[in-house]
Order: C-alpha cells, then structure tokens, then sequence
C-alpha cells in the first residue's frame, strides 16, 4: 500500500465523526432530545477521533506516525464503544432495575459543584434517564447505532495501522 492510503481514510473517519457530531446537534437542538452523560461522553469522543483524524490528514505522518494516530483512533473509538455498550446495557435492563441505577445530574452541575474526580465517577454511573429510549431507528436506539458507528471507527482506525505495516 502507498502512503497517500492513510489520508483517505482519515477523510473517511474524519467525515463519518463530523457528520455523526452535526446529528448529534441536530437531535439536540432540532428534536429537543437533551442528551444524558453517557451520551455527553460519546460526543466527546467523537469530536476526539474527528479531530485525530483532522490532525493525522493534515500532518500526512509517515509509517511510525501512521500507526501512533491509529492508536490514538483506536483509543478513542474502544472508549465510545465500551460507553455505548454500558448505555444499551442500560437500556435493556427492566425500567425498575432501570431506575435504580445512578444517573448522574447535569455535567455543568457537576463541574461547578464536584472535584474533577467525582465527576468522572458520576458520568460512569447512569440512570433511569441514561437508559430512557427517545428515538429509534431500524427498531435500534441513539447508543445502539452508536455501537455500530464506533466498531466501523475501530475497524477503520485498524485499517490505517495495519496498512502503515505494509509500508
């Protein structure tokens, strides 16, 4: 494979992270579906792996480089994976186990009222609201597509490691 593989790819990652940020905006803004902490914390790291692969298109880093940048991908990719999947967890328990489970208060509340750390500890434990389901498509949920979309992430971000090898 040639050097110039990795940079259509990182468009590719680059467009699926942006237009995945746009919709979340879109449901935010447009459909008035506020999103929990556990959906905060997907956006996050779809802006993450959006700017990685901004960085990695515009640096058009050679072999080591490559591969560093998909591991910064990969990274990013398994932590939106593994909140997703803790979301459809959720949203798969019977309400009232649902319901029992801590969802945390607003990130704005948190940050201005608790230490850096318990804010994390709290954006780890969701609740009733995190595990509510306010859209659907193809009979799937919000995180259930986004379990989808971070595996395809994952897979990409593999791609450019393992063609930085070939090299």
């Amino acid at each position: 494979m040639n050097i110039s593989t990795t940079p259509r790819i990182s468009w590719i990652i680059f467009g699926i992270a942006t237009s995945l940020t746009l919709a979340s905006f879109y449901f935010d803004a447009v459909m008035d579906l506020e999103p929990c902490p556990l959906c905060l914390l997907q956006r996050t790291a779809v802006i993450l792996i959006a700017i990685t692969a901004l960085c990695c298109m515009l640096h058009r880093p050679q072999q080591r480089g490559q591969r560093i940048y998909a591991m910064i991908l990969a990274s990013f990719s398994l932590f939106g994976l593994f909140i997703a999947g803790k979301q459809v967890w959720l949203q798969s328990l019977p309400a009232d186990a649902a319901m029992n489970m801590a969802c945390a208060p607003s990130l704005e509340y948190m940050l201005a009222n608790l230490s850096v750390e318990d804010t994390i500890t709290q954006l780890f434990t969701a609740t009733g609201h995190c595990a509510d389901v306010e859209w659907q498509f193809l009979s799937l949920s919000m995180p259930g597509w986004m379990v989808i979309w971070f595996s395809v992430l994952l897979g990409m971000s593999a791609a450019v490691w393992l063609r930085s090898r070939e090299q």
